[in-house]
């Protein structure tokens, strides 16, 4: 029996959140509907954490001046526990990863410079690729029995093209795959060999079915850099809050400088309390919540699958990769299906071309919700 309520939808639609906005202007008002487009969970904030944002409110003190200590010293525990040895001040915090990733991009390399990623992925890697004048080189992930895998024959033809830097998605969003260490080990012997230095994008490192083993790409490449955050594991993107990581000093005052000129030195109290608290006390939560996502998940690809859609099974994040392809349908008819079956989710396109024909469908919600949702959708196709 869980000792944290899974059950309650929140935010719900009384709650002042956008994400219904959204929905109702896309023609979404099915009333038990729920977003699951975005990458936030649909449940309850642990306790620990709420106790936590309480007692920063009532110290009120917003100032310039905050402690920083407590959020660094749990950033070191909480990595400690993967095998990956931190000291204070090899972190840096950061205000989001995607802010972090534009900081880490200006330090590192120069405008027209190659820079490498593997679609489907992360849309904002492209976005700030592109808005910082980087050149895109893509290494596309296969499909391959039903499961992605790296194409490191390309990879080693992409590298040969003179790559600058290489951005890793670890776990990878959005096909869910948790890269193995004889996965990475690869990478990294491909990317040394080649002098191209290694960016990897952690966040979803906690967020992982039972089992199954993060490598944080650190233990192969001490000289690596990386991003992390309590920010996915814990439902806090809203507190702005995330961490920059690396054990090589170069880059790490590459990244301090760019950082310091771009984003300021400033953060959250709120941000730091939060994950101090998450990484202290919130793992009893994040493992309950792990299980519900993972039951989720594979209550999923089976109606899914029962419908002729495969979906790779999921074993990092909780960021479910439909392939709806089956359907026949443009992205436009695929959209219309969605809206009719009260379904809000991320067309995949937003993560490169290849992805085109997919949809990512979040399943940290209640699970009645999802049932709800996926009766919605098995109607709409019955009706076609």
């Amino acid at each position: 029996m869980n000792r944290y309520d899974f059950t309650t939808v929140k935010p719900d639609r009384s709650t002042d959140c956008n994400v219904y906005t959204r929905m109702d202007a896309m023609g979404i008002t099915t009333p038990d509907a729920i977003p699951f487009a975005v990458a936030e969970m649909m449940f309850p904030i642990a306790p620990p954490i709420l106790d936590a944002l309480h007692k920063t409110a009532d110290n009120a003190y917003f100032g310039y001046r905050q402690n920083e200590a407590p959020f660094r010293q749990a950033v070191c525990a909480w990595m400690a526990k993967k095998g990956a040895a931190l000291t204070p001040e090899q972190i840096v915090p950061s205000h989001g990863v995607v802010t972090g990733l534009g900081n880490a991009i200006r330090a590192y390399t120069q405008p027209g410079d190659p820079v490498l990623i593997q679609p489907p992925v992360y849309g904002p890697f492209m976005q700030v690729l592109r808005e910082n004048e980087r050149r895109i080189v893509e290494n596309p992930l296969i499909l391959r029995d039903g499961r992605y895998e790296m194409d490191f024959a390309d990879m080693e033809q992409k590298l040969l093209q003179g790559v600058k830097l290489f951005i890793l998605c670890s776990p990878h969003n959005p096909v869910g795959r948790v890269w193995t260490r004889a996965e990475l080990s690869r990478v990294h012997a491909l990317c040394a060999r080649f002098g191209v230095p290694v960016l990897s994008d952690e966040i979803h490192q906690d967020i992982l079915r039972p089992g199954v083993e993060f490598t944080p790409y650190m233990l192969l490449d001490p000289d690596c850099a990386a991003f992390s955050a309590a920010s996915k594991t814990f439902n806090i993107a809203g507190l702005s809050q995330a961490y920059f990581y690396t054990k090589n000093e170069e880059k790490l005052r590459l990244f301090e400088n760019a950082a310091k000129r771009d984003s300021g030195e400033v953060f959250n109290p709120f941000g730091m309390a939060a994950t101090a608290a998450a990484y202290t006390h919130g793992e009893a939560w994040m493992r309950e919540m792990l299980a519900v996502v993972y039951e989720n998940a594979d209550m999923l690809q089976s109606r899914a699958e029962a419908l002729g859609l495969p979906m790779p099974r999921l074993e990092g994040t909780y960021l479910c990769w439909l392939d709806m392809r089956p359907l026949g349908l443009d992205a436009k008819a695929l959209q219309e299906l969605l809206v009719r079956a009260g379904i809000e989710a991320t067309q995949g396109s937003f993560f490169g071309p290849v992805g085109e024909g997919f949809i990512r469908l979040n399943v940290a919600c209640p699970t009645q919700a999802l049932q709800a949702a996926i009766a919605r959708l098995e109607r709409a196709l019955a009706q076609r």
